[in-house]
């Protein structure tokens, strides 16, 4: 992700919206090509960042409940184009319990994107068109990691350690470069180089360790030999401290707002309802053996499960999943189980494994799951008889099971 492709699905910022590359299956800007060495462990620098680091972990692991603001300052040059803004965040975190994660225009500004959780529901939601997707997850944090749109805010504004699971280790490993600056007006200041190629200024707060004031610059290579550059400065206002009682109040989505499976993708105009009504994209399968599979038989509903053993559904869930798909079988629905870019011979031991019985199909490359734009694992694409895809759900869990046998019925009755 970059500062362009920012702009263009948050729509906050206005001006850059020029095509831009794909984005990594995990959000995040790709170092560039130039290496850095290590920093030194245990220097004098690298053992005073890293009590600082220990004392921010220990002040916001002991809390109940914190809440921060942060207002930052960026400039965008390229080689054609220059733009200047600010924007402001604010998290609010109680426990492992509630989080608010919301994107404003000015500090006092409506919310521009909000995520919010509630235990163990996880909703984005952005002012652009009103839409929103919904997931279930253990721990907020671990989920946003894969979020494009959340990720790119955080690393517009510097603050990527925000909603990190475990902020201190991460930062740690990216340090290659660490120089002490000293102490002022109660702050501990430290110019480190990341590896991803980030020049950044940390100051920290003597007395709980927690980062008041960020400065970072970078540089990223374009595809005509040239560099975009991204410079940010960014305060950050803490308030750390007994929890609000009822804790963080209710999000009510606003009327009329519409639910996406992936808000990131969607608003990037990439999402998988852009091909709701549309023929199935033209995607090749072979059997465990090599031999090429149809997607479909021609005038049947067919429903396409796309999955792989790291994220199949648990050993004691999977004769449950092998009813669901008997039983539309039997319902005279095609169901074709699809893996996910694994080895056949590593595919034919998890299938001997779990005594799976019928065809199972490979999108040995992957191909298949990008021309459908399926992000989760495990993945359910339904096709109606005349070809077209009706509804693509991904990260199914059990509890989805009757809503898609539901889709399945209505299609079945429509001739």
């Amino acid at each position: 992700m970059d500062v362009k492709k920012l702009i263009c699905f948050v729509g906050i910022f206005g001006v850059i919206l020029s095509a831009t590359e794909p984005s990594t299956a995990s959000g995040m800007v790709q170092p560039p090509q130039e290496q850095v060495a290590e920093v030194e462990r245990h220097s004098p620098a690298w053992d005073a960042i890293t009590e600082e680091l220990m004392l921010a972990e220990k002040t916001l692991v002991n809390a109940p409940g914190y809440a921060v603001r942060v207002a930052s300052q960026w400039s965008f040059r390229g080689a054609d184009q220059q733009h200047q803004g600010e924007h402001h965040l604010q998290l609010r975190s109680v426990g492992r319990e509630q989080l608010r994660f919301e994107v404003r225009e000015t500090r006092d500004g409506e919310p521009q994107v909000v995520v919010n959780y509630r235990q163990p529901e996880l909703v984005r939601w952005a002012k652009a068109d009103n839409k929103f997707s919904r997931v279930m997850a253990d721990d907020p944090r671990v989920e946003l990691q894969s979020c494009s749109l959340t990720q790119t805010i955080l690393e517009l504004c510097a603050v990527e350690f925000l909603l990190m699971p475990h902020a201190r280790e991460s930062i740690q490993t990216q340090l290659v470069q660490v120089s002490d600056l000293g102490t002022n007006d109660g702050t501990h200041h430290f110019d480190v180089r990341m590896s991803n190629g980030h020049q950044v200024q940390v100051w920290f707060h003597d007395a709980n360790g927690l980062p008041t004031k960020i400065k970072s610059h970078y540089r990223k290579a374009t595809d005509n030999q040239q560099f975009d550059e991204v410079t940010v400065e960014s305060q950050l206002e803490w308030q750390v401290g007994p929890a609000p009682r009822g804790g963080i109040e209710e999000f009510k989505l606003p009327a009329g707002a519409a639910q996406v499976a992936d808000l990131a993708e969607t608003l990037q105009g990439r999402g998988v309802e852009e091909l709701y009504g549309k023929p199935l994209p033209k995607v090749q399968f072979t059997d465990l053996t090599g031999r090429p599979l149809e997607s479909r038989p021609e005038n049947q509903v067919a429903l396409l499960y796309f999955w792989a053993s790291w994220a199949a559904p648990s050993l004691e869930g999977i004769p449950s999943v092998l009813e669901f798909r008997d039983q539309l079988q039997a319902a005279g629905v095609y169901v074709l189980p699809v893996n996910v870019a694994e080895e056949p011979e590593r595919v034919k031991q998890f299938v001997e494994l779990n005594h799976v019985s019928g065809t199972v199909g490979l999108d040995a490359t992957g191909a298949a799951v990008q021309e459908l734009r399926i992000t989760h694992l495990p993945a359910v694409v339904i096709v109606k008889r005349d070809g077209t895809v009706h509804q693509i759900i991904q990260n199914v869990k059990q509890d989805m099971r009757q809503r898609i046998g539901e889709e399945v019925a209505k299609l079945q009755n429509q001739k």
